[in-house]
């Protein structure tokens, strides 16, 4: 199995495997998509910095307007992704 990890910025990774995919951003994982589509946010770093949402932004394909809209209608899974955090 293969793991594809791209840079997008100082410290900023889009990891793909497997038809799963990751944003972390420095050692914090901030969003998965799962293979079905579901979209789960960390809720505590989802919304860390302005930085944080505009590589949020390109991961999901979307303006922070339209994440923040997803979020409280639901449509993003807020729960803890970092297993420390």
């Amino acid at each position: 199995m293969k793991v594809k990890v791209r840079s997008k910025g100082a410290n900023q990774f889009f990891v793909e495997y497997d038809g799963w995919e990751q944003f972390q951003s420095y050692k914090s994982v901030v969003a998965e998509r799962k293979r079905d589509g579901t979209i789960l946010l960390d809720r505590k770093y989802w919304n860390y910095s302005r930085t944080t949402m505009k590589y949020l932004g390109i991961f999901l394909g979307m303006k922070s307007k339209d994440i923040r809209e997803n979020v409280s209608r639901g449509t993003f899974i807020l729960t803890n992704l970092n297993a420390n955090g």
